[in-house]
C-alpha cells in the first residue's frame, strides 16, 4: 500500500518564519557578507558599512566587486536600501538588483580615497545610479504649525 509520511507543517513554517522574521545582524556579521543578483549569481562581498550617526541607520555598505566581476580594487557605495537580504540555512547574504554590466559601469572609489558621504553632489549622482534617488538620505521633517487651541465649553 502506500507510504504515509506525516509532515509538521506548523515546525517547518515556524523556521521559515523564523528565517524570515529577524533580520538584525551585528555590524561584523555584515562585513564579509556575499552579495548576490536577482538571478543568484555571487557579484561580492561588503567591505564596510557607512552610518548615519544621527539616525542610527546604515547609508551605504562599501562592496567590493574585483574578484568577481574584473573590475579591480575599486570599493562602490551601494546605498543600503537598494539592498534585500536573504536568509538561508546556511546563513544571510545580499540581494542586489543589478546585471554584471550595470556593474561594470558603476561609480566606485579607490580603498584610499573614500567619497565625503556629506557631499550632496557625490550622494545624488551615486544613489541614482542605483536608482534610489533620495530615498536614502535621512529627511528633516518638517514642523507642523500646531492649531490654534480654543478652550471647550461644558455646556
Amino acid at each position: 500500500g502506500p507510504v504515509r509520511v506525516k509532515v509538521d507543517t506548523q515546525k517547518s513554517q515556524q523556521r521559515a518564519g523564523d528565517r524570515r522574521a529577524d533580520m538584525s545582524y551585528r555590524a561584523s556579521k555584515i562585513n564579509g557578507m556575499t552579495v548576490k543578483n536577482t538571478e543568484g549569481k555571487e557579484l561580492g562581498t561588503v567591505k564596510d558599512i557607512v552610518l548615519d550617526v544621527r539616525t542610527g541607520k546604515a547609508r551605504y555598505a562599501a562592496v567590493s566587486f574585483g574578484g568577481f566581476l574584473g573590475i579591480g580594487d575599486k570599493l562602490f557605495a551601494v546605498p543600503w536600501n537598494a539592498f534585500d537580504c536573504e536568509r538561508t540555512d546556511d546563513g544571510a547574504y545580499l540581494v542586489l538588483d543589478v546585471t554584471e554590466e550595470q556593474m561594470k559601469n558603476a561609480p566606485g572609489f579607490d580603498e584610499e580615497t573614500w567619497p565625503d558621504f556629506g557631499n550632496r553632489e557625490f550622494t545624488d549622482k551615486n544613489d541614482k545610479f542605483y536608482r534610489r534617488g533620495d530615498q536614502n538620505r535621512p529627511r528633516e521633517v518638517p514642523r507642523q504649525p500646531r492649531p490654534n487651541r480654543v478652550p471647550q465649553s461644558n455646556q
